[in-house]
C-alpha cells in the first residue's frame, strides 16, 4: 500500500484528506427520475432501490475526497480502477467530484449537512451502502454503512461504469443497496485435486468483485488439512497462505481456516489432551497470521460419537475462541450433515452437547439435494434447536461426477430463505475459472435472496465474466452442461431446457404430418449454434483453460453433428421410410457419445436415443385424477400416451358428455355406477386402444373425505429387504419425508402395507426420493401395485414403467382389500440400484362400503322410436284431448326425452318411461264431454228449496245436484260420465216429494183428544186411542208421506165415529163444519217439470253411453 501511495504521489494524483472537510465546489442537489431505464444491468446483485435520469456523465478527471480513516485496501482498490482507466485524479473544481464516506465520518457528516444525500445508510444492513451520480452537478457519491459497504458500493460504480477513449461514462443513478445475508462465499470443500495457488488468488479477487465475502479453506485432499492435520504447514505453503489472508482482507472476504480432524482425533485421556493441543496450535499458526474465522469440521468421517466431537468444539470454543476475544463464531459440520441422515442418536447427542454459540452447517435434505426450502430449514433448526445454522450447497462441485462439468445457476434455493438463513457458502468444482459462472449466480442469490431469478442470473453471471463470441459461445456450452446426475446425486437446472421444447414440439410436428419447417430450421440452427460455439471455445481457450474443458466441449460438437442424423431418422421412421443406413451410423456413433465426457446427457444425447427408439405408431395410455368421486364431482383426464399419438377419442359410456376429442377432457357422472373409460390414439400410421373397465366408482361415499390409512393405528408395513434398522419399511409409513424405507437388494423388491382390517381403497399415493429432498435421479422408475385379503396372494391392479416424478398419486379402480404391496420393478430413474421410499399413502375409507353397480347402457332404441313419433303429434291435435290426458303425455314425453339425453340411464329407467309413454299415448282419444244440457238441468233445478221437500227425496237429490256441478267444472269429463251425471239429476229432481200439510191431522187429533175413556166401551175407546197413537207419530216424522198423512186421517175419523158411548156422551163432538176429513191434496213435481219445460226430456231420456274407443 505505501509503495502504491507513493506512486500515486509521484504521477500527480491528488488525494485530499483532511480530518476537518470541506470542497472548494459548489453544487446543486439533483433530483432524479426512479421510471427511467437503462440497459446497463447491475450485476451480480439486484440493488435493493434504483432509480435513473437517463442521463450520462462523462468522468476524465476526478477530486477524490475521503475521510482520513478510510480503509487503505479500499482507497487502493478505488484509486487503481480510476487510474486503469484512464481518470486523473487532480484538485480541480471543475472535475468530477467524487465523494467516499462509511458512516459517521466527515465526509459522510458533510454529505448529510449539506443534504447532499437524503437516504439514512445507518438503516441498513451491515455491508450496506449507497450511490449517487449526478450528471447535473457532476459528483459521485459512495457512502457504506461501514468499510465493507463502501467497498461494495465501489464495486457496483465499476459494474455501472462503460469505459470511453478518454475515462468512463456512468449513467445518472441512485442506489441503495444491501445484502439479503450476511456471509456469502465458497468453501473449498471438494474431493479431488486442490486449487492451485493462483487460483485461490483469483477466486478471492473474484469474491470481492462479487460482493462474496467468504472464503473457507477446507479442500478434502490438501493432507494438512484432513489426513495430516496435527502436522504444521510447511514454511513454503504458510506463505502462501499469508498471502492468501492478506489478499482476502483487500478484498474484503473472511478467510476462514479449516480442520477435519474426525477421522482420527482421540478423545479422552492423555492420547485425547495430545491431539485437542494439536488443534489448538494449528490454528494458533494461522491465528498469528491475522486469520480470525476457524472452522472445525466432522463431516465423511465413521466416527458417530456425538458427544466427544461436540466437546471438543465446545473446548475449543472456550479456549480458542472466546479466549481471543476477536475470534467469529466458530463453524462446524457434523458428521451427520444432510436432514435425512439427522434422524439418529448421533445427531441428537451432538446437538443436545454443542454450543448454541457454534454455527452448524448442513447441505439441506441430502447430500446432494434438488434444493433446500423452508421445511427443509424448519427441520434442521429443530434438530438443532437454538444454534445458528448455515447452507453448505454442493453446487457447482462435481467430484461425484468427475466427467462432468457444473455450469448453470445456482438453482433449488427457494427465494425465502434469507428470513431465517444468514449464511450460504457453495462448494466449487475443482476446476476453479469455470466455477465462477456459478459462483457470479450464487453470489447473486446471497445478496438478494427475495428477488433471485435463476434464469436471468444465469446468463448474467455468464455476461459479467466474458465478451464477444466468447460469451455467446460459453453460453451455448454451459447451457448444455447445469445438470448434475450421478447415483445418489442428482441437482442442478435442467440442461438446455429451451433445446427440450423445441426437439418434443418438432417429434409432435412430425407424428402430426405437419409443415416442420421453423421448428426444423430453429433446431438443426441450435445444432449448428453448438457446433460452432464447440469450435470457436477449442480454437480460442488457452490450454490451461481446456485442460478442463476440452472433452466436454468435442462431446458437445459431436452430440450435435448427430442430433442432425437423429432429426433424419424421426422423419423417415415417421414417415415408414428406410431409415436403415442413418439408423446403423447412429447407433455406432451412440456407443462412443455414451462414454466419458458428459454433456446434456438428457437433451442432446437423450434425443439420438429417442430417435433410435422412436415407434411411428400410437401408443394409447391415460390416467385419472381420481377414481373415486361422487355424484356431479368432475374427473380430469390425464393423458399419458406416447409421443407420436396424435389425435384422441375419448368413450365414456355413462357420463354427461360420453365422447370427447380433447387430450385431456373434465368428465362428470350424475348417476352412482362403476363406469368405464377408452382411449383411442391415432396418427397418419395406426391407432392404438385402451380400456380401463370399471375404473371411476361413482358413489355418494365419496362425499366423505378418504384419509391416509397407512397413518391409521394399527397399520404395518414389512417389505422384502431394508438396509439398517434407520430405513425401515415403517419408515415410509410414518408421515415424515426425513425417512424412509431403503433396500439396496437388487431384483424386485416390495414393501407390504398390511391396514390390520379390509378396508376401501381409491389410490395409492408415493413419495419418491426427490420428495425427501435427495435428486430426481433417485425417484422410482417402476413399480407394480397389488392388493390381497389374506397376505399372500396378490393380484397386481396396476403397472407405472416410466416414472420420473417425486410424487406420483395413481388413482385405482376401488377395490377393498386388508394388504396392499408396492413392487419395484426398477430402483431408480438414473439407473441407482437403491431403492428409496421417503413415504407410501394408502388413501381411502376406514371401512368397507356398498360398491355401487356396474354401469351396463341401457337400449333406447324403442323409447327413441316413441319419442320420435309422439314429438309429431301437434298441439292442435291435442286440443279436444282431456287435459289430464294432455298433461301426462306432455310429462311422460318430456320424462322420455330427458331419459334418451341422460347417458347414465340404466334398462329400467328406460323401459319404464317407454311404458309411461306408450300408456298415455292410448289415451289420446279421450275427449272432452259436451255439458250443455247439464248446464240448462243444474240452472233450473238450483232455484228449488230445501224446505219444500221431504229430506229423504231431498238428499239424493242435491247429492245429485252437487256432483252434477263438479262434473261441469271437471275439465277432464268425458261424455259419458256428463251423460251419467245428468241422468242422475233427471232422477233425482222427479223423485222429489213436496212435504205434506198435517194441519186438519192435527185439528182431528185435537177432536180426539177432547173424547173421554169413560163415556166410551173400553173397545171402542182402545181403537181410538191406537189411532191418535198413530196420528202423533205421522205428525211428528218429518219424512211421512202425504199417503201415510191421509190414511191416518182417515183412521182417526173412522176410530172417532165407532166410538161406543157406554151413556150419553158428556160433550157432544163439533159439528163437521169442513165437510168433514178430506184426505190432503196430493202435490207432484209434474207441473214444476212442465213449467221447466223438460218433461218430455225426463219422458224421453235416454242413456248416451259411448264405449271408449280403444287405441291402436
Amino acid at each position: 500500500m505505501i509503495k502504491l501511495m507513493k506512486s500515486l504521489l509521484c504521477a500527480g494524483v491528488a488525494i485530499v484528506s483532511t480530518s476537518t472537510y470541506m470542497p472548494n465546489v459548489t453544487f446543486q442537489k439533483n433530483e432524479l427520475q426512479s421510471d427511467v431505464q437503462t440497459e446497463n444491468e447491475i450485476f451480480p446483485q439486484q440493488p435493493k432501490e434504483v432509480s435513473l435520469d437517463g442521463t450520462a456523465l462523462q468522468v476524465s478527471n476526478i477530486t477524490l475526497h475521503k475521510a482520513a480513516t478510510m480503509n487503505q485496501d479500499t482507497l487502493e482498490n478505488l484509486t487503481t480502477w480510476f487510474i486503469e482507466s484512464g481518470i486523473s485524479i487532480v484538485e480541480d473544481a471543475a472535475a468530477v467530484q467524487v465523494y467516499v464516506a462509511t458512516s459517521g465520518d466527515e465526509i459522510s457528516t458533510y454529505l448529510k449537512e449539506n443534504q447532499l444525500i437524503t437516504t439514512d445508510v445507518t438503516a441498513l444492513e451491515a455491508e450496506g451502502y449507497t450511490l449517487h451520480v449526478d450528471t447535473k452537478n457532476k459528483t459521485i457519491v459512495i457512502e457504506g454503512k461501514d468499510d465493507d459497504g463502501l467497498f461494495y458500493g465501489i464495486q457496483t460504480l465499476k459494474t455501472i461504469a462503460t469505459n470511453t477513449e478518454t475515462g468512463i461514462s456512468v449513467l445518472g443513478t441512485s442506489i441503495v443497496d444491501e445484502p439479503s445475508m450476511s456471509v456469502r462465499g465458497s468453501i473449498e470443500g471438494f474431493y479431488g485435486t486442490p486449487w492451485t495457488h493462483q487460483d485461490r488468488l483469483d477466486q478471492i479477487k473474484f469474491y470481492g468483485e462479487n460482493k462474496l465475502n467468504t472464503y473457507i479453506y477446507a479442500p478434502k485432499d490438501d493432507p494438512y488439512h484432513r489426513e495430516n492435520w496435527r502436522e504444521p504447514y510447511p514454511e513454503s505453503e504458510m506463505d502462501c497462505m499469508l498471502d492468501l489472508i492478506n489478499t482476502s482482507k483487500e478484498n474484503k472476504v473472511d478467510f476462514v481456516f479449516a480442520l477435519s480432524p474426525g477421522n482420527d482425533i482421540r478423545f479422552g485421556g492423555t492420547a485425547g489432551e495430545e491431539d485437542f493441543q494439536a488443534l489448538m496450535n494449528k490454528c494458533e499458526s494461522l491465528y498469528q497470521m491475522g486469520v480470525r474465522s476457524f472452522a472445525i469440521f466432522f463431516d465423511d468421517i465413521k466416527n458417530t460419537d456425538g458427544v466427544a466431537q461436540a466437546s471438543v468444539l465446545n473446548r475449543f470454543n472456550e479456549e480458542f475462541v472466546k479466549a481471543k476475544g476477536d475470534v467469529t463464531p466458530l463453524y462446524t459440520v457434523p458428521t451427520s450433515y444432510w436432514t435425512n441422515g439427522m434422524n439418529d442418536q448421533y445427531t441428537k447427542d451432538f446437538a443436545a452437547t454443542l454450543s448454541n454459540d457454534i454455527v452448524v452447517y448442513w447441505t439441506g435434505a441430502a447430500v446432494v439435494p434438488e434444493g433446500i426450502d423452508m421445511d427443509n430449514v424448519d427441520l434442521m433448526k429443530n434438530y438443532f434447536s437454538g444454534k445458528e445454522v448455515g447452507i453448505w450447497w454442493n453446487y457447482p462441485t462435481t467430484d461425484y461426477i468427475t466427467d462432468k462439468l457444473a455450469l448453470g445457476p445456482i438453482s433449488g434455493l427457494t427465494s425465502d430463505l434469507s428470513s431465517e438463513v444468514d449464511m450460504v457458502v457453495y462448494n466449487p468444482m475443482e476446476h476453479a475459472s469455470l466455477s465462477k459462472i456459478s459462483l457470479a449466480s450464487g453470489a447473486d442469490y446471497g445478496w438478494n435472496t427475495e428477488n433471485y431469478s435463476e434464469d436471468r442470473s444465469f446468463h448474467a453471471s455468464i455476461n459479467s465474466l466474458y465478451t464477444g463470441e466468447a460469451r455467446e459461445a460459453m453460453t451455448i456450452f454451459a447451457n448444455h452442461s447445469t445438470r448434475m446426475e450421478q447415483g445418489w446425486a442428482s441437482t442442478g437446472r435442467e440442461d438446455a431446457p429451451e433445446m427440450k421444447i423445441l426437439m418434443d414440439q418438432l417429434i409432435k410436428e412430425i407424428a402430426m404430418g405437419v409443415d416442420t419447417t421453423a421448428t426444423k430450421t430453429q433446431l438443426l440452427s441450435d445444432f449448428d449454434a453448438m457446433i460452432a460455439a464447440a469450435d470457436y471455445l477449442l480454437a480460442n481457450l488457452s490450454e490451461e483453460e481446456l485442460s478442463h474443458c476440452r472433452a466436454q466441449l468435442q462431446k458437445m460438437k459431436d452430440l450435435a453433428t448427430n442430433d442432425i442424423l437423429a432429426v433424419q431418422v424421426f422423419e423417415a421412421r415417421m414417415n415408414q421410410e428406410d431409415a436403415s443406413e442413418l439408423e446403423a451410423t447412429l447407433s455406432k456413433n451412440l456407443t462412443s457419445l455414451e462414454k466419458g465426457a458428459r454433456v446434456s446427457e438428457k437433451v442432446a444425447l437423450a434425443f439420438i436415443k429417442q430417435a433410435l427408439s422412436f415407434d411411428p405408431m400410437p401408443a394409447a395410455d391415460f390416467s385419472v385424477s381420481s377414481s373415486f368421486v361422487a355424484p356431479g364431482q368432475a374427473v380430469q383426464m390425464i393423458q399419458n400416451s406416447s409421443v407420436s399419438s396424435v389425435d384422441f377419442e375419448w368413450q365414456f359410456p355413462g357420463a354427461v358428455t360420453e365422447t370427447s376429442t380433447e387430450a385431456n377432457p373434465v368428465v362428470t357422472y350424475t348417476r352412482e355406477g362403476l363406469y368405464t373409460a377408452k382411449l383411442i390414439a391415432k396418427n397418419k400410421n395406426g391407432e392404438s386402444t385402451l380400456v380401463r373397465e370399471n375404473l371411476i366408482a361413482v358413489s355418494n361415499d365419496a362425499e366423505v373425505q378418504t384419509i391416509n390409512l397407512s397413518l391409521e393405528d394399527g397399520t404395518k408395513a414389512t417389505a422384502s429387504s431394508q438396509v439398517s434398522s434407520t430405513q425401515t419399511p415403517m419408515h415410509a409409513i410414518d408421515g415424515d419425508t426425513s425417512t424412509k424405507w431403503c433396500t439396496e437388494r437388487t431384483g424386485e423388491q416390495w414393501i407390504r402395507i398390511d391396514l390390520g382390517a379390509t378396508k376401501t381403497i381409491t389410490n395409492v399415493q408415493m413419495l419418491h426420493a426427490e420428495m425427501g429432498g435427495e435428486g430426481k435421479g433417485l425417484n422410482t422408475a417402476a413399480y407394480r401395485i397389488g392388493y390381497s385379503e389374506d397376505g399372500s396372494t396378490f393380484k397386481d391392479i396396476l403397472t407405472i414403467s416410466n416414472n420420473t416424478a417425486g410424487t406420483t398419486n395413481d388413482a385405482l379402480p376401488v377395490f377393498q382389500a386388508r394388504y396392499v404391496q408396492i413392487t419395484i420393478t426398477k430402483a431408480a430413474v438414473n439407473g441407482n440400484k437403491a431403492i428409496r421410499l421417503p413415504e407410501v399413502e394408502v388413501y381411502g375409507l376406514n371401512e368397507t362400503i356398498d360398491l355401487p353397480e356396474k354401469f351396463e347402457a341401457a337400449n333406447k332404441t324403442l323409447l327413441n322410436s316413441l319419442v320420435e313419433i309422439a314429438s309429431e303429434i301437434t298441439a292442435e291435435e291435442l286440443e279436444n284431448v282431456i287435459p289430464v290426458v294432455v298433461e301426462e303425455f306432455n310429462a311422460a314425453l318430456e320424462e322420455a326425452t330427458t331419459i334418451l339425453a341422460d347417458n347414465a340411464a340404466n334398462q329400467n329407467e328406460v323401459d319404464a318411461s317407454f311404458s309411461r309413454l306408450s300408456t298415455v299415448m292410448q289415451k289420446l282419444e279421450f275427449v272432452k264431454g259436451d255439458k250443455t244440457n247439464l248446464e240448462k238441468l243444474i240452472t233450473t233445478v238450483s232455484g228449488l228449496n230445501e224446505k219444500d221437500y221431504r229430506p229423504s227425496t231431498w238428499k239424493d237429490f242435491s247429492k245429485a245436484l252437487k256432483e252434477a256441478k263438479v262434473v261441469v267444472k271437471d275439465e277432464n269429463a268425458m261424455q259419458e260420465e256428463v251423460n251419467t251425471s245428468y241422468e242422475t239429476l233427471v232422477r233425482a229432481f222427479a223423485n222429489l216429494r213436496l212435504i205434506p200439510d198435517k194441519s186438519k191431522l192435527e185439528g182431528l187429533l185435537q177432536q180426539a183428544d177432547a173424547f173421554k175413556a169413560n163415556d166410551y166401551t173400553k173397545e171402542s175407546f182402545a181403537v181410538l186411542k191406537d189411532a191418535k197413537k198413530e196420528a202423533k207419530k205421522i205428525i211428528n216424522d218429518k219424512d211421512a208421506s202425504q199417503e201415510q198423512v191421509t190414511a191416518s186421517e182417515a183412521n182417526l175419523t173412522n176410530a172417532m165415529k165407532q166410538l161406543e158411548p157406554t151413556s150419553l156422551p158428556s160433550i157432544a163432538p163439533g159439528d163437521d163444519s169442513n165437510g168433514g176429513v178430506n184426505s190432503g191434496d196430493h202435490t207432484s213435481v209434474g207441473g214444476l217439470l212442465a213449467l221447466a219445460g223438460v218433461a218430455a226430456v225426463a219422458g224421453t231420456f235416454t242413456l248416451v253411453n259411448k264405449k271408449r274407443r280403444e287405441m291402436k
